[in-house]
């Protein structure tokens, strides 16, 4: 562009002077023009060719939310139980047949032939539970060719008996062992809550 204003000004100032060089860079003064329009259209494309990779990339991002969430819905845990989420470090809500309890999943680890599952659980009541017992449900992820029927039958299932009462109003530290167990077969972890007796906090 200064390279523009400079010819403008030789250009004046040679046409005063009657100089045969005007028409000269007259001509280099067009065929910049031209130059410098076939950029501003060059940008224009690549601009909307930008806009059109952004635009694809979110409905890619949406579509695999979708194939997500169509997965998750497939999967039909026992009423008043939990999915753990081994991914999410951050706290959750279980639901319970006494409501939703915070829960923060801290981490699994091998243990003997299977998994050790460690998190903690908050009793968000006023009054504390005892004589715990966690049915525990694992085992691989269904597909989309499965009948979740049948893939809930080849779960395995325990009842778990922690030696801990789940206080009032604090968090819990709770183990569950999955065993036996291997990594691909604690894809999916199933957690539901059963209390046997309730006890007032001492005043």
């Amino acid at each position: 562009m200064r390279y523009l204003y400079l010819l403008f000004f030789t250009i004046l100032f040679l046409e005063g002077c009657n100089d045969p060089r005007v028409d000269q860079l007259k001509s280099e003064i067009e065929a910049l023009k031209t130059e410098n329009d076939g950029r501003k259209i060059e940008i224009f494309e690549l601009s909307q060719k930008l806009k059109a990779l952004n635009i694809t990339s979110e409905i890619q991002s949406i579509n695999e939310a979708l194939e997500l969430h169509k997965a998750q819905s497939r999967i039909t845990k026992e009423p008043g139980s939990y999915v753990l989420n081994f991914s999410n470090r951050e706290v959750q809500l279980m639901e319970t047949e006494y409501g939703f309890f915070p829960i923060n999943f801290l981490r699994s680890e091998a243990f003997s032939n299977g998994y050790k599952v460690k998190f903690l659980l908050a009793n968000t009541l006023n009054v504390s539970l005892g004589d715990l017992t966690f049915r525990v449900r694992w085992g691989k992820r269904p597909d989309d060719y499965i009948d979740l029927d049948e893939w809930r039958k080849q779960l395995q299932v325990k009842d778990m008996k922690p030696r801990v009462d789940l206080k009032s109003g604090s968090w819990n530290y709770l183990e569950l062992y999955l065993l036996p167990a291997k990594a691909e077969n604690i894809q999916y972890v199933e957690v539901r809550l059963i209390a046997g007796t309730t006890s007032l906090a001492a005043p």
